[in-house]
Parts: structure tokens; C-alpha cells; sequence
């Protein structure tokens, strides 16, 4: 379900559908942590991500290839490179995906730098 609301037109009920979830005592496993934490970049929602980031830390999915691809995206996408360079220093496994993310964010910071 919060896939589903993740992709339509009203992607923000998919947070509020967590909540929900967590309310009633449901914890949100590492395949929930990616979809929610792109809302959030979608929407540019840095506290909220900042809480599922506490959260995928508690649950112990701190070491999920998936969620730290996640994560890492959703800082370099708010601009906060400092906490994406920790995200992926942290990292105990890297994919393309994560040596690529990098890349991209270093890239776009330094452009963001240099051509303001």
C-alpha cells in the first residue's frame, strides 16, 4: 500500500500511512525505507527523512545496501553533502549505484559552487 501511494497522484499519504502503521505498532521493514525516503526528497522533506534515517538506524537496517542508496540520495538531492559523504563512508557495501550517487552529488555541489 505504501508503494502504491508512493507512485500516484497522492504520494504523501504514503507517510501518512506509515505513521498509521506505526501507530498501531507496525515497524516499517528495509524494502518500506527506500519508497518513504523518496517522498520525502520528492517533497523536500529533510526533517522527515532525517526521522526515517533515526528510525532505519534503530530498526537495524543501518547496513541495507538499498537503504543507505536511499538515504545517501535524499541528502545529496537537500544539498546536505557533509551527511551524504557519512552516509557513504558508513556504508559497509557500495554498488554502482552508490559510486555513481557520489559521483553525482560531488558534481553537482561543485557546480553549485562554482557557477553561483
Amino acid at each position: 500500500m505504501i508503494r502504491a501511494y508512493s507512485k500516484s497522484s497522492t504520494e504523501l499519504e504514503s507517510l501518512n500511512l506509515l505513521n498509521q502503521l506505526r501507530k498501531i505498532g507496525l515497524e516499517p521493514d528495509k524494502f518500506t525505507f527506500p519508497v518513504v525516503l523518496k517522498v520525502c526528497g520528492h517533497f523536500l522533506m529533510i526533517g522527515t527523512g532525517g526521522s526515517l534515517h533515526s528510525m532505519a538506524f534503530k530498526s537495524g537496517f543501518s547496513s541495507d545496501l538499498h537503504v543507505n542508496n536511499s538515504l545517501f540520495r535524499i541528502y545529496a538531492g537537500f544539498g546536505a553533502i557533509s551527511f551524504a559523504r557519512l552516509v557513504f563512508d558508513e556504508m559497509l557495501e557500495r554498488d554502482v549505484v552508490s559510486w555513481s550517487s557520489m559521483i553525482a552529488a560531488y558534481v553537482l555541489w561543485y557546480t553549485y559552487l562554482f557557477f553561483q
